[in-house]
């Protein structure tokens, strides 16, 4: 890969680099090789180029592969805060984001979740969305657990 995008970790592919990076991350805390840890942050950087403001950068991707991706996003999201000292953007993605999808984005009669994190879902939901929403809330409380966040969803 890095052939073929000449020397370079980004590219066009988020969901690519979004596990790039959790490797890279892995091969931090197993090594404590502090590049690795900076391949990961470059990706990061890279990664929030393709976001909008829309629910604190977490778009609104649809279903099928595109609602699963956001799940792998917030895998790697944690695994971020988990590296970072004090308070980081990444916590804060995962605990706004999280808010928005409990509190907005939550059918309370269906136990399901829209792919936009911001709106009920519509009649008809994939699992590949659900997963995501679960993945978010399981990370934020396996953060919150380990006394890295503490969560406000209500």
């Amino acid at each position: 890969m890095l052939k073929r995008k000449g020397g370079a970790f980004p590219n066009e592919l988020y969901d690519d680099m979004e596990w790039m990076a959790i490797a890279w991350l892995r091969a931090y805390e197993a090594t404590g090789i502090v590049r690795f840890k900076e391949a990961a942050l470059l990706l990061w950087e890279d990664i929030q180029t393709g976001w909008n403001n829309h629910m604190g950068g977490a778009s609104h991707e649809g279903d099928g592969d595109g609602g699963l991706f956001k799940g792998i996003l917030v895998r790697y999201l944690a695994e971020l805060a988990l590296e970072a000292s004090g308070r980081s953007e990444a916590e804060e993605l995962l605990l706004s984001n999280a808010n928005s999808l409990w509190s907005l984005a939550r059918d309370m009669e269906r136990n399901v979740f829209h792919t936009d994190w911001s709106s009920l879902p519509s009649e008809r939901v994939t699992l590949s969305t659900q997963l995501s929403g679960i993945m978010l809330l399981e990370r934020v409380a396996a953060l919150e657990a380990g006394g890295v966040v503490v969560s406000q969803t209500a």
